[in-house]
């Protein structure tokens, strides 16, 4: 679960990173929404790496006379995926203002929205892992009940590694076109 959040938050940047590159007017309002979330998610990446690494401390180890306490993991996992569909959705309408603003013909203006537009599809894949993390927390078969979850998990991943990919594809496929 550390590496998925990690990956979580690595991916949500670079979509701020490449908003930043984008739109880059200035001192524009996208910046700068950028910059501030980009400074929240390194802050709430760092708060969850903690949590998730120290949601079972064994002090035992440390102080003998006490019991291992351990956080409960549904309470985690409900709180770092209801996060993750927070940031999924206000990452996903930060640059819709300004794609309104720039000057491109209609038919351009709407091809570009569509491209930002998917990662919503990310933000559906979110909300449809939410559903399934009750089961993966409390079984007493972790390596069965957690598949629906672990599943969902990597579509989301990679659906939004996919999105994030998009917007520079296109610079990419006209450059090989002019090279084949």
């Amino acid at each position: 679960m550390l590496i998925y959040n990690l990956a979580q938050i690595i991916t949500k940047m670079s979509f701020l990173f490449q908003y930043r590159r984008i739109f880059d007017s200035g001192g524009g309002r996208t910046r700068i929404v950028c910059l501030y979330l980009l400074v929240f998610l390194a802050l709430w990446g760092v708060t969850q790496s903690v949590l998730v690494a120290f949601a079972c401390v064994p002090t035992s180890l440390f102080i003998p006379s006490q019991v291992p306490v351990c956080l409960d993991s549904l309470s985690i996992f409900y709180l770092t995926s209801i996060m993750n569909i927070i940031t999924d959705f206000i990452i996903f309408s930060v640059p819709l203002p300004a794609i309104r603003s720039l000057h491109l013909p209609p038919r351009q203006k709407i091809l570009v929205t569509s491209i930002f537009c998917l990662g919503f599809f990310t933000c559906v894949i979110s909300i449809v892992r939410l559903f399934t993390l009750r089961a993966a927390a409390n079984t007493t078969d972790p390596t069965w009940d957690n598949v629906p979850s672990a599943w969902w998990s990597v579509v989301e991943l990679n659906c939004g590694i996919m999105c994030a990919s998009l917007p520079p594809l296109r610079a990419l496929l006209r450059h090989w076109g002019r090279r084949y």
